[in-house]
């Protein structure tokens, strides 16, 4: 289909020859060699429409999936007068404005707003007390973090492990339940700072230490 100007879609089988009751058409906006074997040409409209398709996208199944969406929606409206049933119906219309337009909208903008702006100004709040030794956006911190006395082990022995072993290999060590937070390193021989366990857990390992 290089001359997207002329484009005709019709099986080899069909020429000189198609069943009786069944109508062929032509997809082409030039030639008129369909005229012998008993085909029509298709309204034009359809005609530019898949040509349109084809040449932007170069696929004939979105061209066919376009061209049979408007042939289906045409036979719908051609059809619906048929229908003689009526009932009742209702219907929804949404506007979209650029402000409230009544008080109960506004009240609820309001709230969403309010809600929002306390959860923003409690997270900074909390961000800004809380964080201490890890900077948004440093990675080599987040690493250089991790690697402590009490990873260093499962992760010199794990560089090529799955998560699914690593998580057994900690459930068999009694480890899986562990909590941990960014702290001071007391044990280590320069200031450090990294993973080290966190409330409870710290002291029933300090005190499974000893």
């Amino acid at each position: 289909m290089t001359d997207m100007q002329s484009v005709a879609i019709v099986s080899q089988k069909l020429i000189n020859r198609h069943p009786s009751g069944n109508q062929s058409s032509v997809l082409d906006t030039k030639d008129l060699w369909y005229m012998a074997t008993g085909m029509t040409k298709a309204d034009p409209s359809l005609v530019t429409l898949f040509t349109e398709i084809m040449a932007k996208n170069q696929s004939v199944a979105a061209s066919m999936s376009s061209l049979l969406t408007v042939l289906s929606s045409m036979a719908y409206y051609d059809q619906s007068a048929q229908f003689q049933t009526s009932d009742q119906v209702s219907q929804v219309y949404f506007e979209t404005v650029l402000f409230p337009q009544q008080s109960r909208g506004f009240a609820a903008l309001a709230v969403v707003l309010f809600l929002h702006l306390i959860i923003v100004v409690a997270i900074v709040v909390m961000f800004r007390r809380l964080t201490r030794y890890t900077m948004i956006g440093n990675a080599w911190q987040n690493v250089a973090q991790i690697v402590t006395p009490m990873t260093e082990e499962l992760l010199n022995g794990s560089t090529l492990a799955k998560d699914s072993s690593v998580s057994r290999r900690l459930r068999q060590e009694g480890r899986i339940t562990d909590k941990v937070k960014v702290g001071y390193l007391e044990d280590a021989d320069n200031e450090r700072y990294g993973l080290v366990h966190a409330g409870l857990y710290k002291r029933l390992a300090q005190a499974s230490k000893e």
